[in-house]
Parts: C-alpha cells; sequence; structure tokens
C-alpha cells in the first residue's frame, strides 16, 4: 500500500526511492488487495477502489509503437514511470510480465463478482484488457530461434526479441493465456515449448523438468492450480506439475544438505536459491565471488545457476503448499536463528548470505 501511486494505482519494482513501477509487481499486488479483505485489513470497497484505479489506468494508457508510451497491441512495458505511466529504461514490451500482470486482473475479475457499479466495471474493463492481447504479433518466425513459440518480447527500436519462451520455466502460464485468446497456431507453439524440457534425475527419486531458480517452479502455480495438471511430456513421465513442483523444492533441500561448494549455513533448514539480490563483488575473498541481482538457482549438482551463498527466503517460504512438512520447519529456522536480520518493515527481506 505504501509503495504505489495513489493517483494511478501503479506499484514499484521494489521499495527503493528510486525504482520505476514493474507490471509483474502489479499482477501480484493485485490478488494482494482481495487477501487484505479476507484478512479485515482493508474493506472490500477499498480494496475495488483500488483494483479499478489500476485497470482505469491500463484501459486509458496509450497503445502505440511509439518509443514513450506504455504498452502496445495490448501488452505493456516492462518497467513504467510511477507518475507518468509510461516506458522506463528503454526497457522492453514484455510478454511474461504482461502475462502476470493479467494473471493479477483475471484474478480479481473472478473475486470481484457481486453487482454494483464498481465491480461491474472492474469485470467490465478486466474483460477488455484481457482480449485485446494480440498474441500472434509475439510468434516467432517459423525460420530461426525458437520457430512458432511466444516470444520473449519486442522494442520499437530493435523488434522482436530472438528468443522464444521455450523449456520447463515460470512461463507455463503464458501458453495458458494465449490457448485461451485464440492465439493462431497455439498447439504448435506449446509443441515447441515441450521440446525443450530437461528432465533429470539429480536425485534418487526426485526426478523432475528442471528448472534451476525455484521461482521457475512457483509463478504459473500463484493462479493456476497444478494437482492434476499434465501434458503429454508429464504424462509419459507418469506425474503432474504439482508433484513436479514438488521434487524441485526438495532437490533444493537435498543440494543445500550436501552443500557442494562449502557455503556457510546451507543445511537442512537453510535452503532456497532462486533469482534474487546478492552481496556483490565487493565482498570477494579468497576464491569465494559474489553477485549482486542473479538468476540464482540450482536443480542439483550438475544444474547451478550462479550459486554464491545466497540464500532467497521467499524461495523456500513459497513452496509451503508443495512440501509443508520441510518449509514449515525451515520457517521456524530462518526466524530463530536470523530472524533480526532477516524480518524488515514489509516481511522477509529478498535474500541473505551467511558466508
Amino acid at each position: 500500500m505504501n509503495e504505489r501511486n495513489p493517483e494511478n494505482g501503479l506499484v514499484k519494482d521494489r521499495s527503493a526511492s528510486w525504482a520505476p513501477a514493474s507490471i509483474a509487481a502489479i499482477g501480484f499486488a493485485l490478488p494482494s488487495y482481495a487477501v487484505g479483505v479476507e484478512r479485515g485489513w482493508i474493506t472490500r470497497n477499498e480494496a475495488a477502489e483500488i483494483t479499478l484505479k489500476i485497470l482505469k489506468f491500463f484501459i486509458n494508457s496509450v497503445q502505440s509503437p511509439d518509443t514513450n508510451v506504455t504498452g502496445y497491441q495490448g501488452f505493456y512495458y516492462h518497467f513504467l514511470r510511477m507518475n507518468s505511466g509510461t516506458r522506463e529504461w528503454n526497457c522492453e514490451l514484455s510478454t511474461i510480465d504482461t502475462g502476470l500482470l493479467m494473471m493479477g486482473i483475471i484474478f480479481s475479475r473472478n473475486y470481484f463478482n457481486q453487482n454494483n457499479e464498481i465491480e461491474n466495471e472492474i469485470r467490465d474493463i478486466a474483460a477488455k484488457l484481457i482480449g485485446r492481447l494480440n498474441w500472434d504479433f509475439f510468434q516467432m518466425p517459423e525460420t530461426g530461434n525458437h520457430p512458432g513459440s511466444i516470444s520473449m518480447g519486442w522494442t520499437p527500436e530493435n523488434g522482436l526479441h530472438n528468443m522464444g519462451w521455450v523449456g520447463y520455466n515460470e512461463a507455463l502460464f503464458l501458453y495458458i493465456l494465449a490457448a485461451g485468446s485464440e492465439m493462431t497456431n497455439v498447439e504448435n507453439a506449446f509443441e515447441e515449448w515441450l521440446k525443450h524440457y530437461d528432465w533429470r534425475t539429480p536425485y534418487p527419486g526426485l526426478s523432475h523438468a528442471a528448472f534451476p531458480p525455484l521461482f521457475g517452479h512457483q509463478f504459473s502455480f500463484c493462479f493456476i492450480d497444478p494437482k492434476g495438471m499434465t501434458d503429454k511430456f508429464m504424462r509419459a513421465q507418469g506425474i503432474d506439475y504439482f508433484e513436479n513442483s514438488r521434487r524441485a523444492t526438495y532437490v533444493q533441500r537435498q543440494y543445500a544438505i550436501d552443500n557442494p561448494y562449502g557455503w556457510v549455513g546451507y543445511d537442512s533448514l537453510c535452503w532456497g536459491i532462486s533469482a534474487s539480490d546478492g552481496p556483490t563483488e565487493k565482498y570477494n575473498f579468497d576464491d569465494k565471488k559474489f553477485l549482486g541481482y542473479a538468476g540464482r538457482g540450482t536443480s542439483g549438482p550438475d544444474l547451478n545457476y550462479f550459486d554464491d551463498g545466497t540464500i532467497a527466503p521467499y524461495a523456500a517460504i513459497s513452496s509451503i503448499v508443495f512440501a509443508p512438512e520441510i518449509v514449515l520447519p525451515t520457517i521456524k529456522n530462518f526466524n530463530e536463528k536470523y530472524g533480526k536480520w532477516l524480518w524488515k518493515e514489509y516481511g522477509y527481506v529478498d535474500a541473505f548470505n551467511p558466508t
């Protein structure tokens, strides 16, 4: 509530004073207002007014191929200026971040289901925003990288990004959104996505479709129930997407127990490697090298992204729906052992590094 512009509803990417708005952050913020209602922190009418302000901003914002606007083809730029709501940092028109925004909007459409003026308007605008997404604009050419898949983005300066969303990662929900929005040849696009899955067995009994950053096993399922959800790849492996995320969670814990690089703090109650901030290189010593923000992750000892001893509490905590039996003791350990460093104004910090 404190990190949004009350005039247009835009939400910061992070709490730093310099931070622009992030459309993905807005997508996650929208359900949080409903959580506030259910917890008794704000009234339903207050949440509806905040939600409507956000939706009105997006439906009325400029859609154009120009460089200094909010969006184009129904999609939006990754980062927006907090006051004007126009493109910041020459960033890309982002499919994944627009998708997360739309998932939040779909949630709002479903939650605000009462027959009154404000909630009727929320549902009406939500339908218009979802309906004007032009997925075909982002379909990769049939020649080149990842033919037919959904491109990662577009800029007015350089056109379509040369990489598509393929292989198991956080973008699974994009193909579900596109399928529901009448994207041309969406079946072929999904086939290209599936072709790049990486099935691994890092530890006995934990075979899964690998993607090292743990958030990739969580983001789609903030909005879609993975229980019983399969496709031809998962059916061939005999599991659903819920089980895949459960196994990915256990892999991360086992990796911390084994701790192949000898980082301080890693154990059965301190784990969770995912995209996060980090110490930065100014803390390097001996053979230990540290990064700032990085897409950290692990799918076992043979597939790591930037493991520098940094733990992201959200990575473990967000897996509570998949493996509460190992997540709850981990939360307790975070609180008891590191609480005074981890718990700040808005809850847990993004990441910490005991080394």
